[in-house]
């Protein structure tokens, strides 16, 4: 079976189907349609909601390594202070900040280690840590030495100077993979951004076509049989009988087939019944009219001989008058003559 025999076979098959089903089928093409467009975009928004908590959770990250920056750099600042301090009111000021300063540090650090998920993020704040606490260790020990002997603070200001640089490039460096993953997490939102709206696009776009085909597929196979049907009924309406209905489908459309087939079969019947009856009637009219004119011609007939015998009564009774004058003439002539017969004899016997 050749390749277009098979899908006319199964185009066939498609239509035995209902106008039920049919339309049931294009529902569900529809329903499947908006259910998987509903589920890439479920699924699109879950990616991009991942993202922009990426981007949020990035964006918090370097907004506490900034503020750790510049609390690292305060701290500086407070040690810097207490060398320049003269009296204990000078270095009341300094280490309030100190201890504000000294917190701030230490809980956005915290902040970050808490919420590093990215393992390179939280290797270089584990790395860092210990850097961290020496540095604000030497800060607190270098202000308080600086109470009790600037000039021994200052002998270990290179000291500090040198955990100060040590902690400088690792927060440089914490920074630096911040920012990175930050720019990474950028470029993928609008990759996953742009991916989503593709796809979007192309599923929509695939989802009309097809559901535009199947309408036109579904209406077809709808119109069609409806069609035949209108043109069988318009040869029924001129009076031709004699047309039947293929297998237009299954369900509906079969029945209305049989309807149709079996109503052209009686409404032929009846009219051959009819179109018999009419020609019985007719040569009955036929016999009736020959009848007729027999009868018609009889009486004609019967007429002229009726004519034909009254002119002969007619001239019969003419006849008897004429008789019945003469007798009546006959008949005085021999009462005259009796007379005169009785009177002779009178005579002869006087």
């Amino acid at each position: 079976m050749s390749k277009e025999q098979k899908n006319s076979d199964r185009a066939k098959s498609l239509f035995q189907f209902g106008l039920r089903p049919r339309l049931l089928a294009i529902s569900a093409l529809g329903m499947i349609t908006v259910l998987t467009v509903s589920a890439i975009s479920l699924r699109t928004i879950g990616t991009l909601g991942h993202d922009v908590e990426l981007a949020a959770r990035l964006s918090t990250m370097l907004r506490n390594q900034g503020d750790a920056d510049m609390m690292h750099d305060a701290l500086r600042g407070d040690v810097l202070l207490a060398m320049l301090a003269e009296s204990p009111e000078d270095f009341e000021p300094v280490l309030a900040d100190l201890d504000a300063h000294t917190a701030k540090f230490q809980e956005s650090f915290s902040a970050n280690e808490a919420i590093a998920e990215e393992p390179k993020i939280a290797a270089a704040l584990t790395k860092a840590k210990p850097d961290v606490e020496a540095y604000i260790s030497k800060a607190k020990e270098l202000i308080v030495l600086a109470q009790e002997d600037r000039e021994a603070a200052k002998a270990a200001m290179p000291s500090f100077y040198e955990s100060f640089g040590e902690l400088e490039g690792g927060m440089e460096a914490i920074a630096d993979i911040l920012e990175r993953h930050a720019e990474a997490a950028g470029a993928m939102a609008e990759h996953d951004i742009s991916t989503a709206r593709t796809t979007l696009f192309t599923l929509i776009t695939v989802g009309a076509v097809v559901l535009a085909l199947a309408g036109l597929f579904i209406a077809r196979s709808i119109t069609r049989p409806i069609n035949k049907v209108i043109a069988l009924g318009q040869h029924f309406a001129e009076g031709d009988f004699r047309g039947r209905l293929e297998p237009i489908g299954g369900g509906e459309f079969e029945q209305l087939r049989a309807a149709l087939n079996r109503m052209g079969d009686d409404l032929s019947d009846l009219i051959t019944r009819v179109s018999r009856s009419a020609g019985e009637v007719a040569s009955a009219a036929t016999e009736i009219a020959a009848s007729s004119e027999q009868m018609a011609a009889g009486m004609e007939r019967q007429q002229r001989q009726t004519g034909q015998v009254s002119a002969a009564v007619e001239e019969m009774a003419s006849s008897v008058t004429e008789v019945a004058s003469k007798a009546a003439e006959a008949s005085a002539k021999a009462g005259g003559a009796g007379e005169q017969a009785a009177a002779g004899g009178e005579v002869v016997a006087r």
